[in-house]
């Protein structure tokens, strides 16, 4: 004859192995989004940051034009010239 007590405490004792284990994967899908979405928002000013100060700085520098074009870097720069 079985204690009807041993048979709940398994059965809990189930539940709760379950319960753990979904909390513990649910945790580490929350925490892997978070880390996703704060690389993306870094990666994202980033960008941003470098875009906008590149904007300036030929703004600045008194060119009508916004950004050189293929042509303007051919002639301003040598990539063949060793120093």
């Amino acid at each position: 004859m079985g204690c009807i007590f041993g048979t709940l405490g398994s059965a809990f004792s189930v539940i709760l192995d379950a319960l753990e284990r979904i909390s513990t994967w649910t945790v580490c899908a929350i925490l892997t989004c978070c880390l996703a979405v704060t690389l993306i928002t870094v990666l994202l000013i980033g960008i941003g940051i470098g875009y906008h100060y590149c904007y300036i700085h030929y703004v600045g520098s008194g060119s009508s034009k916004c950004f050189p074009t293929a042509c303007d870097i051919r002639h301003t720069t040598n990539l063949f010239q060793f120093a």
